[in-house]
């Protein structure tokens, strides 16, 4: 009850946030008992109080207090996803939102390092919900949110050393052996603000198109037939926040294939293009016209033909685009 009371003032006094910072040395001990108790009802209370704190008063907890916070949360996420004890969404959710604020915590971005720990713990975040028999929308996005911000930080900082390195690989390795196969073999019972989850994590990756390992990401989304699976996609999802992010993910993908920004084309055509690749034939088919769209959609079918032949993979009929061109 009272860290429900503390919770109820967090939320409707602004001044009681200054003065949650002097009790967060109490709160770390509460969460590392109540953590130990599978469905604790005041679990998630504390995850909140100490969100609140971490979140709100940027730097006000010492470095010693972050290192033990970390120790707790990664056991749980440990635990949760070895099956050993469960976890509510809404506690779930809070646990990685937490990691999200330390990242972005000034903290974070000094002389603490959180590298392995924030490895290790958006591990055990990605395999707990891969594991779960009923999945939560709001507990995968949020996971996912967690993994997108790992990444970033593994790039941020003037140097980078060993530790992020690793980082990075790590979460590009979590990327290629469970996020990707799980998407394109589940793709036709996912629902789409999921698929647009995954989707917009990978295309995170590739917009760092400065690293050599975008690079490599691209060629593992290659080499799963990455054009043909867009095509599937937006057969399968018809609005237009998938078609958008299909086509902006594919000029990023020739972004790191070809460099030199090479699928600008694509970019400027995104909004006009089409869903099926019968169309983008008619497109290319089609005369000079009052649209002023279309030489640029032309352009990027183009674009996408020669890419994907580059590659193998011919998923448009040549002899069509042969018939149909003018």
């Amino acid at each position: 009850m009272c860290l429900q009371v503390l919770g109820l003032l967090s939320t409707a006094e602004e001044t009681f946030k200054l003065r949650l910072v002097v009790g967060i040395s109490t709160l770390i001990p509460a969460l590392r008992y109540v953590a130990e108790v599978p469905f604790h009802p005041v679990q998630c209370e504390t995850l909140k109080l100490i969100y609140e704190c971490i979140s709100e008063c940027p730097g006000s907890v010492s470095t010693s207090q972050l290192e033990e916070l970390i120790l707790v949360l990664i056991r749980m996420l440990r635990k949760h996803s070895d099956g050993e004890m469960g976890m509510i969404p809404e506690t779930f959710i809070m646990v990685c939102s937490i990691f999200v604020a330390l990242i972005r915590s000034p903290s974070c971005n000094g002389a603490l390092d959180l590298s392995k720990s924030i490895e290790e713990a958006t591990n055990h975040a990605i395999l707990a919900c891969l594991s779960v028999s009923e999945r939560n929308i709001n507990q995968i996005l949020q996971c996912l949110y967690l993994l997108k911000e790992a990444y970033a930080y593994s790039h941020d900082g003037n140097s980078i050393n060993s530790s992020k390195l690793e980082l990075r690989s790590g979460i590009l390795d979590i990327c290629r052996t469970h996020l990707l196969p799980w998407l394109v073999v589940g793709i036709n019972e996912m629902e789409e603000d999921i698929a647009l989850g995954l989707l917009e994590t990978f295309h995170s990756i590739l917009l760092l198109h400065s690293s050599i390992n975008s690079m490599e990401f691209a060629e593992t989304l290659i080499s799963i037939g990455w054009f043909s699976f867009s095509f599937e996609c937006l057969g399968l999802f018809t609005g237009d926040r998938m078609k958008n992010r299909i086509y902006l993910l594919l000029s990023s993908l020739m972004d790191s294939l070809l460099g030199n920004d090479s699928g600008q084309p694509i970019r400027e055509a995104a909004l006009h293009l089409p869903r099926d690749p019968i169309d983008l034939l008619f497109l290319l088919g089609q005369r000079s016209t009052n649209s002023l769209d279309l030489p640029s959609c032309q352009s990027a079918v183009l674009l996408i033909m020669y890419t994907s032949s580059l590659y193998d993979e011919r998923y448009l009929n040549c002899q069509n685009f042969i018939l149909l061109s003018p």
